[in-house]
């Protein structure tokens, strides 16, 4: 993403139990959806359909851990 003018490479993620960090996130993903807080329609990815700090932020009320891992893209060689 861009941050100002910089490219800037941060990946969100949120962590939990595997199981109980799946329905969380389908379950709050749908719940967004009914109440048309996407930001596209139709087919896309879920870090383009949400805000993604607001969506974060209620998956950690929700009891997952926000994860943002900050980083260098890798060459393709690698």
């Amino acid at each position: 993403g861009r941050r100002g003018t910089a490219t800037d490479v941060a990946v969100l993620g949120a962590t939990g139990r595997p199981a109980m960090a799946a329905a969380i996130v389908a379950a709050t993903t749908v719940e967004w959806l009914l109440a048309g807080r996407h930001r596209v329609a139709g087919m896309a990815g879920l870090a383009e359909m949400v805000e993604p700090l607001a969506f974060m932020s209620e998956l950690a009320e929700r009891g997952l851990q926000a994860s943002i891992f900050e980083g260098e893209r890798g060459s393709p060689e690698a």
